[in-house]
């Protein structure tokens, strides 16, 4: 899947083609290399995509836009499913729950706990910069919380909306978080070029230090081997 500023959202499917397909485009039978096909289909908004999300079903997608809403789509034939509106501001990030019941997403201004299955909206949030769900999908990692001065902080709010606990540690804005699969941990990247590994009662676990520049990214490997943060 590709993201970038446009009005629409590519999806490039990789399809493995069939023998049938090899054969037509005339690849020799001793070279029979992995090969893969992709076929494009768009998920068009009115204004600029600025986030992507997959359900774990991998049959529906939410995206966040610069006209202040979000919408749900199906990657099958790319209609939309529901359009999600509520946001006084661009929407800057969006995730979806574990369990692909909910639908989480931020702004500016404020964020939302949506229901992905008829988009009501079940809770509001701080404005945030970026989020990700925990494993059981009760709770919620926001960072860059817009009431938090530049948005250095992050917290963990339950799903009805309430505060759990509030991340104070970083010096500069937080730019990316993750949740590791164990749902113990979690991690904040920030433009102060330290990553900050949590404890979910939102003590410091580990401060990572070494990049050189603001770290604008991270993600985390599967059962607690390892996280990564991107410059």
């Amino acid at each position: 899947y590709t993201l970038s500023l446009h009005d629409a959202l590519p999806i490039w499917p990789l399809i493995e083609p069939s023998v049938f397909d090899l054969k037509e485009e005339a690849v020799e039978p001793d070279a029979m290399l992995p090969t893969w096909h992709m076929r494009g289909s768009r998920l068009q908004h009115e204004g600029g995509v600025t986030c992507c999300a997959i359900f774990p079903d991998g049959r529906r997608a939410v995206t966040g836009c610069r006209d202040s809403t979000a919408a749900i789509w199906s990657t099958n034939d790319t209609h939309q499913i529901l359009r999600l509106e509520g946001h006084v501001s661009a929407v800057l990030s969006c995730a979806i729950c574990p369990q692909g019941d909910k639908v989480v997403t931020g702004a500016a201004g404020e964020g939302i706990i949506w229901d992905a299955s008829d988009g009501s909206r079940l809770a509001s949030l701080p404005g945030f910069s970026c989020c990700a769900p925990f494993p059981m999908g009760d709770r919620v990692l926001l960072g860059g919380l817009a009431i938090a001065g530049p948005g250095q902080k992050g917290a963990i709010y339950l799903n009805d909306g309430s505060l759990q606990v509030t991340l104070k540690a970083h010096s500069d804005r937080i730019m990316g978080c993750a949740v590791l699969d164990s749902g113990d941990l979690a991690l904040t990247v920030s433009k102060d070029k330290e990553a900050i590994l949590w404890t979910d009662g939102g003590d410091v676990k580990y401060t990572l230090r070494g990049h050189s520049a603001p770290i604008v990214a991270c993600a985390v490997f599967p059962k607690k081997q390892i996280g990564r943060a991107q410059v």
